[in-house]
């Protein structure tokens, strides 16, 4: 049987009865409140052609970014050359107060990304965003 890491809740403040499930961002922000590191990785669990080599491009590029913008936000975001993935990111923990800030107006995570200036990774291959949420998806999907 395969082992799992830790499951997170979503912080109560941020779900009531009509809302169990916070959303993304609720889910980011008790991560990294757990979070021993500074930098986080942060993708869906429904890809199954995630690329591996996403963290350390977007590792390398946001550095850079920060060495001539040292004010910008931590937060790098895969792009796929047609849409911005928003939960392919990668942020520094510093970004969990600004998150909880962002979610009292908004549970979008598209929208905190955009506040926050966040730098975007051109990823060529639209098929690591792949989502597979069900059999007959999975069932379509070719080698």
């Amino acid at each position: 049987m395969p082992k799992y890491g830790q499951t997170i809740a979503d912080d109560p403040r941020f779900a009531d009865a009509d809302r169990p499930y916070a959303g993304a961002m609720v889910g980011i922000l008790a991560g990294l409140g757990i979070c021993t590191q500074d930098w986080v990785i942060v993708t869906p669990c429904d890809l199954v052609y995630y690329p591996r080599e996403f963290a350390a491009q977007a590792w390398s590029a946001l550095h850079q970014h920060l060495a001539l913008h040292p004010d910008a936000a931590k937060i790098a975001v895969a792009h796929d050359g047609e849409r911005r993935q928003n939960l392919c990111l990668l942020l520094h923990c510093d970004e969990a107060t600004g998150i909880a800030n962002a979610i009292t107006t908004s549970h979008a995570v598209h929208a905190w990304l955009d506040a926050r200036g966040a730098l975007s990774i051109p990823w060529p291959e639209s098929r690591a965003f792949t989502n597979v949420n069900d059999l007959a998806t999975l069932a379509d999907l070719t080698p």
